[in-house]
């Protein structure tokens, strides 16, 4: 994932300071960088309250994702952004092995979806007859 940042030369006297662009850009980005962990922190937040709900269960990816934007308040102007974000740090911190170590894990079949791997139940072996 990219993003574009626009930041805007400091002039003096006519003349880019490059040192005080530099610092400017550095401040900026510092400041996006710290609102965007808040805003994980607070959509990990929300992820999580919809599974202590669904304690132990697995929740189809949509069903969360509107679950998650439900808590978030979604409205019509920023929810494919807040969409894609939710989304972004579900998948991210998913893997498809309850061994990764990741903190969310998906599977298949009935019953699958997105569950947390504290939360679920030990796999049962299947038997072969």
């Amino acid at each position: 994932m990219e993003i574009t940042m626009a930041t805007y030369a400091v002039v003096e006297n006519g003349m880019v300071n490059v040192d005080a662009t530099v610092e400017k850009f550095e401040r900026d980005l510092n400041a996006y960088v710290a609102a965007r962990e808040t805003e994980s922190s607070t959509i990990g937040q929300h992820v999580d309250a919809v599974f202590e709900q669904y304690h132990g269960q697995h929740v189809k990816m949509p069903t969360l994702l509107t679950m998650v934007l439900n808590r978030l308040n979604v409205q019509p102007e920023n929810y494919t952004t807040l969409k894609e974000r939710v989304e972004f740090y579900v998948r991210s911190n998913t893997s498809s092995s309850r061994d990764s170590g990741k903190k969310f894990v998906t599977e298949k079949g009935k019953g699958g979806g997105v569950g947390v791997v504290a939360h679920l139940p030990p796999k049962t072996p299947k038997t072969s007859k």
